[in-house]
């Protein structure tokens, strides 16, 4: 019999298996279970019976000696196990016989061949040696066959118990090998001449020669779901998987039944609760005239969602007969050149400013960090840095503008395409940073690739050696700050334009008077429980509340005009004072602050005198430096252009924390000299300097960006314009 034969055999005998298999969980169907059911997880055991089918003369070519022999179908058997996870299907929340699931596990599909073969005659032994006869051996090939299934499928419920299902199964071959061997089969007496014993051409754990490690074929089975308990199944189970592939690139294939049991433990869904309805009355007290018994009034009701539930609040006002009166008044004032000015009129009126920010070419690292992950420098993509615009609303201040330096840089190298730049990687040689010899050129490394990837051509980007650090000793106070600092990758370039500073160009607002100060005066006999002042302009813009516990009550708020939010319309301000005493009686006073706006364009229009605002913190000096370099003289020298003959002009030096106080304003006056005699030199403009050194900490100084940017002079230039 031919193996096409023999696997036709095998196949339906599989399936009269399935068949009966049926029969049996159709007549013995029990429930599948409630709606409630999610998903089902567990373990499977099986046993397989293995049948290969082959048409191959020979296994491995290492055997010279071997006489080639025709191998054909063969049985075997081994166990499989793995794990299952099934997901039921529902439609319109309720469950369909359909759920979808995986497979994974480990199973043995290995085989034994054996193929007889008439390998000449032989001579009995004496009295018989006067004939011969003829003599047999065996070829047995044990194959070893592990693979690691991967099962996806979907099963269907035929009853209520029986499911079946179809997949495909996915085999990784994890051991491929065989043992082979040639035995005397008959007759009894005889042995191999040059062996002197009855085996032969024994070959133990060789490789199967060119495997296909990955099988793949389509998954039958059929299985009856029994209970263990609430909703939890054990599963007998038929399964035969049928190979597409083959286990070599010999005539061999694989083919397997297997019976075994798979317990699936039940996933539920949470079950239906009932929504509830549930009332929360609150009521309050007032005291009302005209009254001489209590009233109780429903005033609201609203309704809010707790989770499924409802919950229905109704607010109720009980009304009692006011006994006395509560007194409130209201009213403001202003204070302008030390002189208290009644009800007066606040001018809000807008200024055009340029801020000028410095551009920082050094990004900071993380200790033992060598990918840009570790900075603060904020990553974009070509495409995002194609429609990237730093002048944008929201992003002006020095730390937002620093953290896009490095696409501001590449955006101006697209500007400048003649422009190159270089650049020196940092390590501090101590805690992280100590285990990597090779951090600093990492580090530069990672910021060339990151403008690189930006569009920018890499041969206009030189990494230069790693650069050498000031040591310090760890008992320095400044220790710390230093490490910080090392940590990093310094941007060189000859063309200045890439690293001028920020420019950024807004309106100013401005207050007059910048505060109003609204005075509170309230009486009861029983004694002033609270009062709130509330400042609206079509929307809320403050709200003052405080207790107090006295009859006669006389304070004060006060209103800055500038925090936000601020008036936005030429319309009053409306205050209005709420006052309660100690018996829930109130009274209400009221004022309208006049508001009136001055905009730019107003004062364009009028040809109006204004003044235009240009702040400048140009220049970051090194560290304990007050020196000018090329990059502060450019800068320096169009500043002076800014400089009218009726500017006002402000000068203000300031260092990090590093260091005495004493030295630090020194060392910020130097700097602000070096800076007023490149702008302005001879002091032809009477300018008001002030070294501030490190007395005021214009930004965090934690950080050390926020320590870099703090060795700087600030310039603001106030210009009368029409």
């Amino acid at each position: 019999m031919n193996f096409v034969k023999l696997e036709l055999k095998f196949h339906r005998l599989c399936f009269a298996v399935m068949f009966c298999f049926v029969g049996f969980a159709t007549l013995t169907a029990n429930e599948k279970g409630p709606d409630t059911l999610k998903a089902y997880i567990g373990p499977y055991l099986g046993y397989n019976l293995n049948l290969h089918f082959a048409n191959f003369r020979q296994v491995h070519t290492e055997c010279s000696s071997c006489n080639p022999v025709d191998y054909g179908t063969s049985l075997g058997s081994g166990f499989a196990f793995g794990g299952l996870f099934e997901y039921i299907l529902y439609k319109d929340g309720k469950r369909t016989p359909m759920s979808i699931g995986v497979r994974l596990g480990y199973s043995d599909v290995s085989a034994l061949f054996s193929t007889e073969e008439f390998i000449g005659n032989t001579v009995p032994p004496p009295p018989n040696d006067t004939r011969t006869e003829p003599a047999y051996s065996n070829h047995i090939l044990d194959v070893n066959i592990q693979q690691i299934n991967f099962a996806p499928y979907l099963a269907y419920y035929l009853t209520d118990a029986l499911v079946g299902n179809v997949g495909l199964n996915f085999g990784y071959m994890m051991v491929g090998n065989h043992d082979q061997r040639e035995e005397l089969d008959r007759p009894g007496y005889a042995t191999f001449l040059l062996e002197g014993g009855r085996v032969r051409n024994v070959f133990n754990g060789y490789d199967i020669e060119n495997p296909n490690p990955l099988q793949f074929g389509i998954l039958l089975g059929i299985g009856y779901e029994f209970p263990i308990f609430k909703y939890s199944k054990i599963m007998p189970e038929l399964q035969y998987n049928f190979n597409f592939n083959k286990v070599s690139d010999k005539d061999w294939r694989t083919n397997s039944l297997r019976l075994g049991a798979a317990v699936k433990f039940a996933l539920t869904k949470p079950e239906f609760i009932e929504p509830e309805i549930f009332y929360q009355r609150d009521t309050s007290i007032e005291y009302k005239r005209g009254i001489t018994a209590p009233e109780i009034v429903l005033i609201n009701t609203r309704r809010e969602m707790r989770g499924i539930d409802t919950l229905i609040i109704e607010s109720y006002v009980k009304y009692l007969p006011k006994v006395t009166d509560v007194s409130a008044d209201l009213s403001y004032y202003a204070m302008v050149d030390g002189q208290k000015i009644a009800n007066p009129t606040v001018v809000i009126e807008e200024f055009e400013t340029t801020e000028y920010f410095p551009f920082l070419p050094i990004v900071y690292f993380r200790d033992g960090v060598a990918d840009l992950g570790g900075t603060k420098q904020r990553q974009l993509t070509k495409e995002q840095l194609d429609n990237f615009d730093y002048r944008r609303a929201g992003n002006h201040d020095v730390f937002s503008l620093y953290y896009d330096m490095l696409n501001i840089l590449a955006q101006r190298m697209h500007e400048l395409p003649n422009t190159r730049i270089n650049m020196t990687g940092y390590s501090s040689g101590v805690n992280e940073d100590a285990k990597n010899r090779d951090i600093a050129r990492q580090r530069a490394n990672a910021v060339k690739d990151y403008i690189v990837n930006l569009g920018i051509n890499a041969n206009r980007i030189t990494v230069n050696p790693p650069g050498e650090v000031t040591r310090h000793s760890p008992t320095s106070p400044s220790y710390n700050d230093v490490i910080e600092e090392s940590q990093r990758v310094h941007i060189f370039t000859a063309d200045l334009d890439l690293v001028m500073p920020i420019v950024i160009s807004d309106l100013e607002k401005t207050a007059t008077p910048p505060e109003v100060v609204f005075e509170i005066n309230a009486n009861s006999e029983e004694g002033i429980k609270n009062y709130n002042l509330t400042l609206t302009q079509q929307t809320r813009l403050r709200e003052f509340s405080n207790t107090a516990n006295v009859e006669h009550l006389t304070t004060s708020e006060t209103w800055k005009v500038l925090e936000q939010p601020i008036p936005m319309l030429e319309a009053p301000v409306n205050a209005v004072l709420t006052v309660t005493d100690n018996a829930n009686q109130t009274n209400n006073a009221s004022q309208n602050v006049t508001i009136k706006h001055v905009t730019v364009s107003q004062k364009k229009s009028f040809d109006s005198m204004d003044i235009t605002i240009e702040r400048y913190a140009l220049c970051l000096f090194e560290f304990d430096r007050a020196t000018s370099t090329p990059l502060h003289r450019k800068v320096l020298a169009e500043t002076r252009n800014s400089i009218k003959p009726n500017s006002k002009l402000f000068i203000s030096g300031y260092a990090d924390r590093t260091g005495e106080t004493q030295h630090n304003i020194d060392l910020a006056r130097r700097r602000m000299d070096v800076v007023n005699e490149a702008i302005n030199p001879g002091n032809r403009i009477n300018a008001e300097l002030n070294a501030v050194g490190n007395t005021v900490l214009i930004y965090d100084n934690n950080s050390p960006e926020g320590r870099a940017f703090s060795r700087t002079v600030r310039i603001e230039i106030h210009t009368p314009t029409k």
